[in-house]
C-alpha cells in the first residue's frame, strides 16, 4: 500500500490549508505517478514545457505556381529548415498535409509572396479557405490568410496551395503557422 507523506518546510512560517468543498458526493484526487508540480490558476508555464501543438512551416525555394492562369498548385515545405516547428508530427511532408491526430479548433495561417504576378492568392484545402488578390500588375504580392478551423483528430487536413495570372511565377515567400486553440 502505498502512503501519504507531508514534509513541511522547517524554514517557513505559512500555513497551508486543504479544504474540502460543501458536497453530498465523493470525490477523488489522483496523483501521477510522477514527479512535478501541481498547477494552479495563478500558475505560469516555463517557455518551453507549453503542450499546445504547434507547427510552423517555411516554403521550400525556388518553387513556381502552377503554369496554367489561376491553376492552383500545392507549396511545398523545407522541414530542415532552422525555423520548422512540428510538436507533434502533424505534419506529413510526403502528402503536404497538416493532419493533427487531436481534434479541437486550430488557428492556421498562411503567408505567401509571389513575383510578377496579375493576380495571385493562397488557397487553403481541407478548411474552405479561398483569397484571391486581383490587383492590377505588381512586382511582388505578399498575402496572408488566416482562419480558425475545426479539425476532428483523424481525418481533416489542411493542405496549401497557390495560383496567379499569369501562370508560373516564382513564389518568393511561404509560411504557415498552425496551433491548437481549444481542444475538444
Amino acid at each position: 500500500m502505498s502512503q501519504i507523506k507531508l514534509s513541511p518546510n522547517a524554514s517557513g512560517t505559512g500555513v497551508f490549508t486543504i479544504d474540502a468543498p460543501n458536497s453530498n458526493t465523493n470525490r477523488t484526487f489522483s496523483l501521477p505517478d510522477e514527479t512535478g508540480t501541481v498547477l494552479t490558476t495563478e500558475s505560469s508555464v516555463p517557455l518551453g514545457k507549453i503542450a499546445t501543438p504547434v507547427v510552423k512551416l517555411i516554403g521550400d525555394s525556388g518553387q513556381t505556381t502552377s503554369g496554367t492562369v489561376m491553376g492552383s498548385k500545392i507549396v511545398t515545405f523545407d522541414e530542415s529548415h532552422s525555423d520548422h516547428v512540428d510538436t507533434h508530427n502533424f505534419f506529413n511532408s510526403s502528402t503536404n498535409r497538416i493532419v493533427p491526430t487531436i481534434a479541437g479548433y486550430y488557428f492556421v495561417s498562411f503567408s505567401i509572396e509571389i513575383l510578377s504576378a496579375n493576380r495571385s492568392g493562397p488557397t487553403m484545402i481541407g478548411t474552405s479557405i479561398d483569397f484571391r488578390n486581383d490587383n492590377a500588375s505588381f512586382s511582388s504580392l505578399p498575402t496572408t490568410i488566416s482562419n480558425i478551423a475545426y479539425f476532428n483528430g483523424t481525418d481533416t487536413y489542411t493542405q496549401f496551395n497557390s495560383r496567379s495570372s499569369p501562370g508560373s511565377r516564382t513564389i518568393d515567400f511561404a509560411q504557415v503557422s498552425f496551433m491548437l486553440v481549444r481542444a475538444d
